[in-house]
């Protein structure tokens, strides 16, 4: 009963169920073609430019439309693998004519043409993905909000969520680090106070909770923040923060998911070893809640540095 034009080619085909991950498969065929309703098909015979249409189908397989399915689509996201029509109509996109004349649109024009029969590796992913970023002029918190939603909506599967829970390794720690720290440099920057460092404390495989520590050096005169890996055990960690914070963490963490515990120009950030509390969105997160203990904590006169005492989530304690 579907009209005629419907199927009039060059077509640009998605289907309709996310069977083995959140990328959408899109495929463009030249000719005419009828296809069922496990496909959207969209006629694209007066688009005028295959320079367009090339353009749309990187867009639909970058994370970026992953993650926009994750957070604005109607049916995925709760258990559910079945994208709507209106999902993929209500995605935002840029001018399509000048990013076709662009060299990010270069670049994801390159990656359709080059992908067309057989499927990227993990990798060559990150070619799509960056030019789709720089197509749409993403920042550094942007990327890293799309990446760790891409992430998330690999949740929807069964292998994914198992990655999820795995204990994180060193490279997702500095990557945390490093955001965290980006984001209380350009406060500092703002307010005036001191670059943060970070140690990361790296314990054995084993250990159920990971520590990461952000704290002023008084006795350096670097500009830069750094980041340092000291390994030891839990134990060793935890006495640590006790001996410098006064606050005893095991029996704060007993029921609790996070903690942020301060002391005058320090704070470590407390949470389980699960791979998806140390996701770069959560550093920026973080972040956040860190300023805003300095603030509420500068307003009731407690300190005037980095004060505090232990929180957790957005409530003090």
């Amino acid at each position: 009963s579907r009209h005629p034009n419907a199927f009039q080619g060059p077509l640009l085909l998605l289907s309709r169920f996310l069977m083995d991950g959140p990328r959408p498969r899109v495929a463009i065929h030249e000719g005419c073609v009828a296809f069922d309703d496990a496909y959207y098909g969209v006629s694209l015979s007066c688009a005028g430019s295959r320079d367009i249409y090339e353009i749309i189908a990187g867009i639909l397989r970058s994370q970026l439309t992953s993650w926009y399915l994750l957070m604005a689509g109607s049916v995925f996201g709760l258990a559910a693998r079945q994208i709507e029509q209106g999902d993929f109509t209500t995605l935002p996109v840029p001018n399509l004519e000048a990013a076709a004349r662009s060299g990010a649109g270069r670049r994801v024009r390159r990656f359709v043409n080059d992908y067309r029969w057989t499927d990227p590796s993990g990798s060559e992913w990150d070619e799509l993905d960056n030019a789709v970023f720089d197509l749409y002029q993403f920042d550094a918190s942007q990327r890293i909000a799309v990446q760790d939603g891409y992430a998330r909506s690999l949740w929807q599967w069964k292998e994914g969520r198992l990655n999820s829970m795995k204990p994180v390794d060193i490279d997702d720690l500095r990557r945390y680090a490093n955001t965290f720290l980006r984001t209380m440099d350009a406060w500092g920057g703002f307010s005036g106070h001191r670059r943060l460092h970070a140690e990361i404390y790296q314990t054995p495989d084993y250990t159920p909770i990971q520590v990461i520590r952000f704290f002023v050096d008084e006795h350096t005169c670097q500009q830069e923040s750094r980041v340092v890996v000291q390994r030891g055990s839990l134990h060793m960690v935890l006495a640590g923060i006790a001996n410098r914070t006064g606050e005893l963490v095991a029996p704060e963490f007993v029921g609790l998911r996070e903690l942020r515990v301060h002391s005058s120009d320090e704070v470590n950030i407390v949470k389980s070893t699960a791979r998806r509390n140390w996701l770069g969105v959560q550093a920026l997160s973080d972040a956040d809640a860190v300023v805003r203990d300095f603030v509420s904590t500068v307003w009731s006169g407690r300190s005037s540095r980095l004060g505090g005492r232990v929180s957790e989530g957005d409530t003090k304690r």
